[in-house]
């Protein structure tokens, strides 16, 4: 039935007991019947297939009536437990049991009668009517006691304990009778209805497999029916090529399935290829088959003779003779036969017989089976050949295919087309879809009907037989009834939602979806089979395979039809929908969605308060709801008293909704995650949050999920009340903190057990876990005995699959002895897939992990920490040993494996050699990881050079972990890398010759990027015996470094091989560019491209200049080019010189401290067409010559420039050893920079009308600025340390003025400066400057110039009309601010930062227009400006770093502030006392502040929505704790 489990711990002896203590006995035991025979029909129902609809129909309502009868057993079973908990609350307040009452007590218990009435019992009173010694046990120890025999001392206490506690109990007896009489009277006669339903369509089936389905389902043939087919082109090619090519010669006979699903186009590509011309010449027959729902192979083989024959062969069902005549009308044939869709195979043995007269054809090893499928599980059970799996058209192909359906012969309009487009879109590329919703929007091409088709999703209402949604739901209806259940639960998810496989899971089991297997399996098993059925059948599909947390995706028209199939039950609210809720949905989700306004989302609310029902089951909340959701939600709590599951994830404050939930005690599973996606991600940083105790009550719990970065600070010994609890994710902290952790009897991993002296932490209380499947045990220095530890019976953990023992590695000292007695006695089952142990400080291993070791199931063994270890487990005898870790141990010289897939070993002193038993080709296929560090004895490798020759034959196809440190006697490696799927790989110190290190890289989700870093020896010449470049075929980014006698000639055909690099780096590799010796001077004249390089970077190496040359003439596709540090050759000429016609695609260039370095074209750098950015940086010799000497200085006729291309936008110069620099041909120039010139007196930028940023640095000399007024575009200027600009810069403008009247047009442009002269507040230079929005003063240095102070009087600072920004950094000697800054009019932010001399701002008077006031790093400053309240537009206000601030308290702010953050003002003690008045704060946030010790006494404002304190008083943090006003969020930091 549905809630085996519940409905398997609710019928217990002890359960049956306590309803008779309150008076339900009988009717109890009724009940319990009635829902054994409803899961019996149940169980039965799941076994056969059933056609009838109407009982189809049925079985979700019995299973609800079975739900109901569940949920009135789980109302008194929590009693029950809730009475047991009490009573042994009880008991720790008896201080001694009576020993002379334990024998008669005992003997008690079998004159126990369950069946008495309530008022009937037993009570065992005395003479004089006492009822103090009511005998009545704890319930579970009486059935204990009945079945194994033998006695307990704590019964009778303990049962005077919990009679006690039953009379307190508070349950209404007569309410659940009624309720009991109705559930049994109703589940009795459905289930007698059902049961009689289905013996009938059991013989129905039968009748059914006798006559055959063919009329179940619609037949194909092999004729296309559509015109053209879209998009399959490829696919059908490489069909065609398989069923005509070798690999049809090469087998017996060769099966080829296409598999995918409904709709996805399996058939209309299987008649495409049976059409294909090549494909009828090739075969000699050609036979098409319809299989669908029935798989009868005399059916088929009837079939198949009809369709080579042309003749009817009746109803025959001999299968020998039909068999028979099929194989003598294929002799000397060469056969197709398609299969076409093709459903299931419940029986492998039936293929085989079907295809057998195929195979036995003496032309055999000629035919070929094309089958079409859904069920990737048949794909699998009948492929010889890889299965082509079909996915969505490309969304061009599928567009062409959908508006060919939707338009027709007509053209339609740009606003169809985009209607068109986005419907498309949402059909993922099926052409079933194209061709159902193309039809349906063909019948009216109208803008306003195809806009309300796409916004209702009239699709999925389309009920048309050949709809995509009623064609998907054929695939819905051949599921048996509990994979329905499970498919149709999904629709609750959000589209296109990853869902976590586990989780999944869990949700099923919670709602009693998951049915108990007979083979013992657990419910979790028995659910991730039920999810691999619905991947293979195409309802779900892998999102990542190579992930060990597994999560799945549903296709968008799979939750489609998810949500039609469930619209009864499950229902969606994301503020779209204009439907109300249905009173039959027992199933709730609400996704928060950006048009989910918080009005919406609290009508969506009252509408689910005003439904009379107590049917919700399920509620899943998705996204974020605001501030206000939790005091929202509480309200509902009738309409979720029954809940099942609820999931919450992506909201902060879920602290506070939780405590809303303590009243559903039918609650299985519970998520309250921050996070979405929060598993395995190490950089999630641990927060502490709030458990209500409440919770605890929560006696039917199995899965918890609070997020695995959640710490639950408040979690108490109650919480072993939890006893049905099965999965708990949190943080591992909390595992080590469970107290009593022996009565989580249901629970399955315990990520940290921590052993402690006290008793309800001894390792004994694992003893009663018997469902563990992973444990990990820590703290085991506390264990000193060997019997001490084989009281957690880890030998008895059947389930156990993982298994950590971990001492701490850090203590001083150990006793050896001692820990091997423990290890000893930890021994676990001998069904253990994973071991680890760390931190053991013995020499030797208990007997378990010697020679006859039970444990021959270990996959995977860890040995951490163990330094004095030195013997290891007989691994060679561990055949399923798949990883192997071997961590800081002395360990042995060798190691003897069979072959692995993952070897870690880190720092193993007395290892010397690995050696695998296996094959040589058997490793190669399965290893995948190998790492191996700071081992340094270590000779030899399987596969180092000398151990096998096979290598250089053999790939590693499996490997893409392949890491070595450290290993100085290792020989020598082969050629690297050992695959072609290696993701990362570095070697390091080595006993190579030719190399020091190699670094590769690859980024799985980037696989276009792979990058390789080689630092040579002087022994390396050429990539031979180092790099295997078959592997490295999409190499991208390659460089060498120091290697010293490395030639571009000398690795030239190698380079040839890597066709996709696109970067190349060459480091200190002197002899780069040499010339070739004369036996090889032919490749100086080969055409050898790199059409793919697009940067290469030279540093560091000798240039000359031919040589040079050369090698860009190779690079057609060059972007980047970087010289750096590149000296001359002697006796060669250092030049640069451009092919011509080469470098037609440089973009950048980056040419630095090349001092001998000179252009060797006359022309220069203009060839360079496509040059966009160029940095030279200390080259005179490079800058002098692109400056043609017969330039003169001629006053205004000087137009001559530099020689660089006109499409250059971003020049940086460095160094410029000239006294002029003409720029004026730079037409396009965009950014200028000229850094630390100390000659340069004149810059010409005549023509330069694109500039727009100006940076001059460290240029004192620079005096002259010619054809400024021609920059037009300029926003920007950034000048440091250039003292003579700005007097240039008024000088340009006064010139301006003197022959122009607008001369208004050019400053009003600027908008931004930057730099260190405060000087530019003079009148001299604001006066030009009224367009400016952002200005910054950065004291460069500390000299004591005139500078970092402002004595002058700034008289035109109010000229300054547009300034918004204005900030003042570093001048340490800066003791005031202006005071006429309250005149600029529109300035709206200031900051000061690190201006040291600043005491007092008290007197600062700022305009009015000021929204944010930022000061950091003035150590001086003790006071604030008094007049900030008289600021109206005021904002935000941060203060950081502040030493000298002691107090705030008198501090007044203006009420429109919205924000306040305080940090590091390590001195001061109070915040301003009026913080209550400012009614527009929102946010507050205060860090490192460790003297203040409480908030204002009157208190925070109610607009406060985010206090933030971080880093201060433990007396600050105990008071924000308690703060009740905040609506939104409150992080406590400490």
């Amino acid at each position: 039935m549905a809630l085996v489990p519940s409905a398997a711990a609710s019928s217990s002896s002890a359960l049956q007991a306590f309803a008779s203590l309150v008076g339900l006995g009988d009717d109890v035991v009724a009940l319990e019947e009635k829902l054994r025979n409803a899961s019996l029909v149940l169980d039965a129902a799941r076994e056969i297939e059933i056609k009838n609809e109407a009982l189809v129909q049925s079985l979700p309502e019995l299973q609800d009536k079975v739900c109901g009868a569940e949920e009135v057993l789980d109302v008194i079973d929590y009693f029950r437990m809730k009475a047991e908990l009490d009573a042994d609350v009880d008991m720790l307040d008896e201080n001694e049991i009576d020993e002379s009452m334990r024998d008669a007590d005992l003997e008690k218990l079998d004159e126990f009668d369950c069946s008495m009435d309530g008022d009937e019992i037993d009570a065992g009173t005395d003479a004089d009517g006492s009822s103090d010694n009511f005998e009545v046990y704890n319930l579970a120890d009486i059935v204990d006691v009945a079945e194994r025999g033998s006695s307990n001392v704590m019964v009778p206490a303990f049962g005077n304990s919990i009679a006690r506690a039953a009379r307190r109990v508070e349950i209404d007896r007569d309410e659940l009778l009624l309720q009991i009489c109705e559930i049994r009277r109703s589940l009795g006669q459905f289930t007698d209805h059902i049961c009689k339903a289905l013996k009938l369509e059991e013989l129905d089936n039968i009748a059914l497999a006798k006559r055959g389905n063919e009329n179940s389902r619609r037949l194909t043939t092999p004729y296309l029916t559509v015109t053209k087919i879209y998009g399959r082109n490829l696919e059908r090619d490489q069909i065609v090529e398989l069923l005509v090519g070798d690999a049809v010669h090469n087998q017996n006979l060769a099966v080829l399935p296409i598999v995918g699903n409904g709709g996805i186009g399996k058939t209309a590509l299987a008649q495409y290829a049976y059409s294909d011309p090549r494909v009828k010449a090739y075969f000699d027959t050609t036979i098409w088959v319809c299989v669908s729902l029935n798989f009868d192979i005399v059916r088929l083989t009837r079939q198949m003779l009809e369709c080579i024959t042309g003749m009817d062969q009746g109803g025959s069902a001999d299968m020998t003779l039909l068999q028979e005549m099929l194989k003598d009308e294929l002799k000397g044939c060469r056969v197709l036969l398609v299969l076409d869709d093709i459903w299931d195979i419940k029986d492998s043995s039936e293929w085989s017989r079907l295809v057998a007269p195929l195979g036995s054809n003496l032309q055999g090893k000629r035919n070929a089976i094309l089958v079409t499928t859904r069920n990737q599980s048949v794909a699998k059970a009948v492929c010889t050949l890889d299965p082509i799996a079909l996915d969505g058209l490309k969304k061009e192909d599928f567009w062409e295919c959908f508006r060919a359906y939707a338009f027709g012969e007509e053209k339609g309009s740009n606003k169809l087309h985009n209607i068109g487009r986005k419907i498309a879109d949402r059909l993922k590329g099926y052409p079933l879809a194209a061709k159902s919703v193309g039809g349906l929007l063909r019948k009216c091409i109208d803008v306003d009907r195809w806009t309300r088709i796409f916004e209702n999703k009239e699709w999925i209402s389309n009920q048309e037989t050949d709809g995509i949604i009623p064609i998907l739901k054929i695939s819905y209806d051949y599921l048996p009834f509990h994979l329905r259940r499970c498919f149709s639960y999904c629709s609750l998810f959000p589209r296109s939602y990853h869902i976590y496989a586990e989780d999944l899971v869990y949700l099923w089991i919670s709602q009693g979806f998951v049915y108990p297997a007979g083979d013992n399996k657990r419910l979790e098993e028995v659910g991730s089979e039920y999810l691999d059925d619905l991947v293979n059948l195409g309802f779900f599909e892998k999102v990542d395979k190579d992930r060990s947390d597994m999560h799945y995706i549903m296709h968008d028209l799979m939750h489609d039809l998810a949500q039609d199939v469930s619209a009864k039950e499950c229902f969606t609210m994301d503020g779209s929908q204009s439907e109300p809720v249905p009173s039959t949905a027992c199933h709730l989700s609400i996704i928060a969605s950006s048009q989910y306004s918080d009005s919406e989302f609290e009508k969506d609310l009252v509408k689910l308060d005003t439904l009379q029902t107590k049917k919700l089951k399920s509620l899943m909340l998705f996204g974020s709801f605001g501030s206000t959701f939790a005091t929202r939600f509480h309200f509902m709590t009738d309409v979720i008293c029954n809940l099942r599951s609820l999931r919450i994830s992506g909201i902060e404050d879920d602290g506070d909704i939780l405590s809303g939930f303590e009243h559903c005690i039918h609650l299985r599973y519970l998520r309250a995650t921050r996070q979405e996606y929060d598993k395995h991600n190490p950089w999630l940083e641990r927060y502490d949050r709030h458990f209500p105790k409440e919770l605890c009550r929560l006696y039917r719990l199995q899965f918890l999920n609070v997020g695995v970065d959640c710490h639950l600070s408040t979690l108490t010994k109650n919480f072993s009340n939890l006893v049905n609890l099965r999965h708990f994710i949190c943080h591992e902290d909390n595992h080590s903190e469970l107290s009593g952790v022996s009565k989580l009897a249901c629970l399955q991993e315990l990520r940290r057990f921590k052993v402690r002296k006290e008793a309800d932490f001894h390792v004994a209380q694992l003893a009663n876990l018997s469902d563990l499947g992973s444990l990990s045990i820590f703290g085991l220095e506390n264990l000193v005995t060997k019997d001490g530890a084989t009281t957690a019976r880890l030998l008895d953990r059947e389930h156990l699959r993982s298994l950590c023992l971990s001492w701490d590695a850090s203590r001083m000292y150990g006793n050896p002895d001692t820990e091997k007695d423990v290890l000893e006695g930890l021994q676990p089952h001998a069904e253990l897939n994973h071991l680890q142990i760390s931190g053991y400080m013995s020499a030797s291993l208990p007997t378990w992990l010697g020679e006859a070791s039970p444990l021959i199931h270990l996959r995977s063994i860890y040995f951490e920490d163990c330094q004095p270890l030195t013997s290891l487990p007989p691994f060679v005898h561990l055949k399923c040993l798949k990883k192997l870790h071997l961590s800081r141990i002395c360990g042995t010289p060798e190691v003897s494996t069979h072959s692995l897939e993952e070897l870690v070993i880190e720092d193993v002193e007395q290892i010397e050699i690995w050696i695998v038993q296996d094959e040589f080709s058997l490793l190669a296929s399965e290893l995948q990881v190998l790492e191996i560090k700071g081992c340094p004895k270590l000779r030899e490798l399987p596969f180092s050079c000398s151990s096998s020759a096979q290598i250089v034959s053999i790939m590693f196809l499996s490997l893409h972990c392949f890491i070595i440190h450290d290993c100085p006697l290792l020989m020598p490696l082969p050629a690297l890398p050992l695959g072609p799927k290696v993701l990362r790989m570095t070697i390091v110190n080595v006993a190579s010759p030719l190399y020091e290190s190699l670094s590769y890289y690859q980024f799985k989700s980037l696989s276009y990027y792979q990058k390789l870093i080689l630092v040579g020896t002087e022994n390396l010449t050429t990539p031979n015996g180092v790099l295997s470049l078959h592997n490295l075929g999409t190499l991208s980014d390659l460089s060498l470094v120091s290697c010293s006698n490395l030639t571009w000639f000398s690795w030239e055909e190698a380079f040839q091989q890597l066709r996709s690099m696109k970067k190349l780096n060459f480091e200190g590799c002197p002899k780069l560019l040499s010339k070739p010796a004369k036996q090889k001077k032919e490749y100086y004249n080969k055409d050898i491209l790199l059409p793919a390089l697009e940067k290469l970077t030279i540093e560091s190496c000798c240039i000359r200049g031919d040589q040079l040359a050369h090698m860009l003439s190779l690079l057609p596709s060059l972007s980047c080019l970087e010289l750096t540090d590149c000296p001359g050759e002697a006796g060669d000429e250092c030049m640069l010189i451009i092919p011509v016609g080469s470098l037609t695609s440089l973009k950048e260039m980056c040419i630095t401290n090349c001092i001998d370095l000179s252009c060797g074209n006359k022309e220069g750098f203009i060839g360079l067409i496509s040059l966009d950015t160029l940095r030279i940086g200390e080259c005179p010799k490079l800058l002098s010559s692109l400056i043609p000497d017969i330039m003169v200085e001629d006053g205004p006729s000087l137009r001559k420039s530099i020689l660089l291309p006109s499409s250059l936008q971003r020049l940086v110069l460095d160094g410029v050893s000239e006294k002029l620099l003409p720029l004026s041909s730079l037409t396009s120039l965009k950014d200028l920079g000229i850094t630390e010139s100390s000659v340069l007196e004149s810059i010409d930028l005549h023509s330069c009308t694109q500039l727009e940023e100006i940076g001059i640095h460290q240029s004192r000399t620079l005096s002259s600025v010619r054809g400024l007024q021609t920059c037009i575009n300029l926003r920007s200027l950034e000048v440091y340390s250039s003292p003579g600009f700005w007097n240039a810069l008024c000088n340009a403008m006064q010139e301006v003025l003197r022959v122009r009247v607008d001369h208004d047009f050019f400053f009003l442009q600027l908008e931004r400066i930057w730099t260190d002269d405060l000087s530019l507040l003079t009148s001299r230079s604001s006066k030009y400057l009224q367009s400016l929005e952002r200005l910054g003063f950065l004291c460069s240095d500390d000299d004591g110039d005139d500078n970092s102070t402002m004595e002058v009087q700034i008289e035109d600072l109010p000229l300054l009309t547009s300034l918004q920004e204005l900030s003042f950094d570093s001048y340490k000697k800066l003791c005031s601010l202006p005071v006429t800054l309250h005149l600029l009019p529109s300035l709206k932010k200031l900051a000061i930062k690190s201006c040291e001399s600043i005491v007092s701002l008290e007197e600062l008077v700022l305009p009015a227009s000021l929204e944010e006031l930022h000061i950091s790093g003035c150590e001086t400053l003790q006071s604030l400006p008094a007049k900030l309240i008289y600021l109206p537009s005021f904002n935000k206000l941060e203060i950081s770093c502040c030493a000298g601030i002691v107090s705030l308290k008198d501090q007044l702010l203006p009420s429109s502030i919205g924000e306040i953050i305080i940090e590091y003002c390590e001195n001061l003690q109070f915040l301003p006392d009026a913080l209550h008045l400012l009614s527009s704060l929102s946010k507050l946030e205060i860090k490192s502040c460790p003297r203040i010790k409480s908030m204002p006494e009157s208190g925070l404002p109610p607009s406060l929505s985010e206090l933030w304190v971080w880093d201060c008083s433990e007396e600050l943090k105990k008071q924000c704790s308690k703060i009740q006003n905040i609506k939104r969020v409150l992080h406590i930091c400490f």
